[in-house]
């Protein structure tokens, strides 16, 4: 079987399912492999009496991230061939939303991230305790944590403002340096008594950074294992002035070079310009299409995009059907048809196309069964 090469290899399907966790109750969950997130590890810095945790960073776009907490105690093993399921490597988008998230929050669903160990070969899968969301501009800061929401202009705030919160008073306490980066200083109080909750910090395009209450911190020491200095060393440290300069200059020539796009993210000629994040499904939601129609209308012969590419994303009359393609084996050099999966299709429907039945394509393909993913490549028959 020809696998499928997408780096991001995305599953566009509810995965919501009936599965059995750790203590054995049969309850819905979602299961995220950790593999497209970072990994934050917060220690104590000071004698705190929460617990220590792992933050799952999931990038949704460039400037929003859900944040997925663990306790770093709540992790068990399980072997691979006994998850009912693959863990899926990133957002479900039909699936992510408020009442997911509110559900994940208040305990009605269980939230799942798959790490593998290389060592054990095995998942090491944590249970999700809060669900976080997010989001940082150049001017803004939207951090809705469950108990503790607030958005902070960063242009127009002051020091001891009373942020936009939910159900909790959040001061805004001023900025500091982090290593490198602008830090910004946030103070929680109990929505219940009208006390002193806890101080948040947070670091430009790192995000939480320090969490400290009444007799103790919490700190982000490591990224994805690697010590937070470190992880910042390249952004801080290395240039001299005329590096810099020259680096300015750069990113000008650059900005001028962009063309000019509308609210859609199309240019002046109509075509649709590739953002940081974008991929063909999520585009042909967008306008309205279908990801084999796109494909067609710019002759892909692979999903992979780059930033600023063009797209033609209108059908003008030119689009031709896609499939099938004809690919050629490496190793043998024979020639065959194939069939790339398209949005809604099943194994029967592309069976019935070519004139050949399920059973064939799965022998064809060396199919356990019929399951298909989208973008996979099935080869139709051997060109002799």
């Amino acid at each position: 079987m020809i696998k499928n090469k997408l780096l991001f290899s995305v599953l566009f399907f509810t995965v919501l399912g009936s599965s059995i966790n750790a203590q054995g109750n049969t309850e819905n969950y979602l299961l995220f492999d950790a593999v497209c997130m970072k990994k934050y590890d917060f220690e104590p810095s000071v004698d705190y009496y929460d617990l220590a945790f792992w933050d799952f960073h999931m990038t949704i776009s460039p400037k929003k991230s859900l944040v997925f907490r663990v306790l770093k105690q709540e992790a068990y093993l399980d072997e691979t061939k006994a998850l009912v399921k693959e863990p899926i490597r990133c957002s479900d988008d039909k699936s992510l939303n408020e009442d997911f998230f509110n559900d994940i929050n208040n305990s009605n669903k269980t939230l799942l991230i798959a790490e593998y160990d290389k060592t054990k070969k095995a998942y090491q899968l944590y249970t999700v305790k809060k669900v976080i969301q997010y989001q940082e501009t150049e001017a803004i800061l939207k951090y809705n944590g469950g108990d503790c929401q607030f958005t902070y202009n960063k242009k127009k705030s002051k020091e001891g403002d009373n942020l936009d919160s939910t159900g909790t008073r959040v001061l805004y306490q001023g900025a500091s340096e982090y290593n490198c980066v602008a830090q910004h200083q946030f103070r929680a109080y109990d929505k219940v008594q009208p006390r002193f909750y806890e101080d948040m910090y947070f670091a430009d395009n790192l995000g939480l950074v320090k969490l400290t209450k009444e007799k103790g911190s919490l700190e982000l020491k490591r990224i994805n294992g690697v010590p937070v200095a470190d992880y910042l060393k390249k952004n801080c440290e290395g240039k001299t002035k005329k590096e810099e300069k020259k680096e300015e200059k750069k990113a000008v020539k650059k900005e001028e070079s962009i063309p000019a796009i509308d609210s859609m993210g199309l240019d002046s000629a109509g075509f649709y310009i590739v953002q940081s994040g974008d991929n063909l499904y999520n585009i042909s939601k967008k306008f309205k299409t279908r990801v084999d129609v796109i494909m067609g209308l710019n002759k892909l012969q692979s999903t992979a995009l780059s930033k600023g590419q063009k797209l033609k994303v209108k059908d003008d009359g030119s689009y031709k059907e896609l499939n099938p393609i004809e690919r050629k084996d490496d190793k043998t050099g024979a020639k065959m048809k194939v069939h790339i999966v398209r949005q809604g299709e099943n194994l029967w429907d592309i069976a019935n196309r070519y004139n050949t039945t399920t059973e064939k394509l799965m022998a064809l393909n060396k199919m356990p069964n019929e399951k298909i993913d989208l973008f996979q490549e099935l080869i139709i028959e051997i060109i002799k």
